[in-house]
Order: C-alpha cells, then structure tokens, then sequence
C-alpha cells in the first residue's frame, strides 16, 4: 500500500509509505489534499525528483494483469476480469437491431387514411 504525494504546486511525486505520510503530516510538512486515493500535498519545497516507472501487462483471454514497477519495489498491481459471453451478447443485439429495423421500415400502416 503506497500514498500518492503530490509538491506544494500540484505535480506529482513519487509515492510514499503510510508510516512516512503520518510523521509528515503530524510534523506539519504535509496536509491531506484528497481522501480517495489518499494524498498529502507537501507545504515546504521539495527538489521534485522522480523515479523512472514502467508499466507492464499481460493481457489474456478471460483476465488482464498491470503493474507499476521501479528498480527498487512494485509500486502497484492489479488484475481485472473480463466479462463472460461477450460473443453471445454481441450476437443476441445483432439480433433485436435487425428486429426492431425491419419493424421500422416494413411496418403495414396502422390506420386506413389513404385516398384511392
């Protein structure tokens, strides 16, 4: 678990441990900026040195893993499950927009206003 630190101008830095945010923000050098994801937004001046990340994924057919990694440690990771019977939705929608087309243009007139 990390906490996103953003400088006193609003760029971002790296990410830190929650055990290092508590002592910033119970010395005074740091405030809450948001809740959900918990940042701080340091008060004093940092140098705004960053680390290079990289992104990495392996995508699959049922689920797509991603993480964020430096030398050092993974910063975050994560997987999402794709949805179940994607090709049978997409058919079954084929199925109701040809239905509700030829609806549309084919339909018999509804009432009998027509001159002869």
């Amino acid at each position: 678990m990390k906490v996103l630190v953003i400088n006193k101008h609003g760029r971002s830095l790296m990410p830190t441990t929650p055990k290092k945010a508590r002592i910033l923000l119970q010395v005074g050098k740091a405030q809450i900026a948001k809740r959900n994801p918990f940042t701080i937004q340091l008060i004093h001046g940092s140098s705004g040195y960053t680390q290079p990340i990289t992104l990495g994924w392996n995508t699959n057919f049922k689920y797509i893993s991603f993480n964020a990694i430096t030398e050092k440690e993974e910063l975050i990771g994560g997987e999402l499950e794709m949805l179940d019977g994607m090709t049978e939705r997409i058919i079954e929608r084929a199925m109701y927009r040809t239905q509700r087309r030829d609806r549309l243009r084919y339909s018999t007139p509804k009432f009998d206003n027509r001159r002869h």
